[in-house]
């Protein structure tokens, strides 16, 4: 065999061809080993001029395999707070439970008596610990990832924040996602423009979501936008999207 044949750009060349070859299945493993991924279902939100809006996708499945479409269940604590998760859907709805609980535990005992006084800070810490706690107890965490928008009582300004699994915060001022779709953030950081209007907010939000989801299989099936206004409170609107 010709010396030549083992160059050193010829052993760059199929190197770089291997690592392309091998990188589907790596990933494909990732994604099977992670349980954030299994059930798939994407979150998107972003903030406006005194307004922030969520999406939500419809999709409940096992992998590609298509169980029901409903819309994701979405936590209202006031007409200024919600939250929502993706992930496992048995723990989505455990954690759900365990947050109203305290709420309800902590409202009891304060001189609040209703949620709608509960500030978006008190609900993220709250939230934050309880999913720590989950952690540190069973050494297992939920397999959720939530993400809360609010608008603050006094100054109307938007809160977006993010969390992993074990309650780390991640908060951001004009765009937050969740869910294995992996162009969904970009896609809406890219569309997002400063001081949107509330009907702006929403055709921005529903383009970015709609873009991003109909190159993911795990995800979509339509979706629900709730905009949230000072004026108005929390108001949805139902997105049309691919079902195939």
């Amino acid at each position: 065999m010709h010396p030549s044949f083992f160059s050193f750009p010829r052993f760059i060349a199929l190197l770089v061809l291997l690592i392309q070859t091998r990188l589907p299945a790596i990933h494909a493993q990732q994604s099977q080993a992670n349980p954030l991924t299994w059930q798939g279902g994407a979150i998107l939100a972003m903030s406006g001029r005194n307004c922030v809006a969520m999406a939500v996708d419809h999709r409940f499945g096992q992998g590609p395999v298509l169980i029901e479409t409903r819309p994701r269940p979405v936590l209202t604590i006031s007409n200024q707070c919600m939250l929502t998760c993706t992930g496992l859907s048995g723990h989505v709805q455990a954690l759900h439970h365990i947050l109203l609980a305290q709420l309800s535990k902590r409202l009891t005992i304060s001189t609040t008596k209703s949620t709608k006084n509960v500030t978006p800070n008190a609900v993220i810490s709250l939230l934050s610990h309880l999913l720590y706690q989950q952690y540190t107890s069973s050494g297992q965490p939920f397999a959720v990832e939530p993400i809360v928008v609010a608008l603050h009582p006094q100054t109307q300004e938007p809160w977006l924040c993010s969390m992993d699994s074990i309650g780390a915060l991640s908060r951001a001022k004009h765009v937050v996602a969740a869910g294995p779709t992996s162009t969904l953030l970009g896609v809406a950081e890219a569309l997002w423009r400063p001081q949107l209007e509330p009907d702006e907010l929403v055709q921005v939000l529903a383009r970015a979501f709609v873009s991003a989801l109909e190159r993911d299989c795990l995800s979509g099936y339509g979706a629900t936008i709730y905009l949230m206004t000072p004026s108005e409170g929390i108001v949805k609107y139902p997105v049309r999207m691919r079902s195939d």
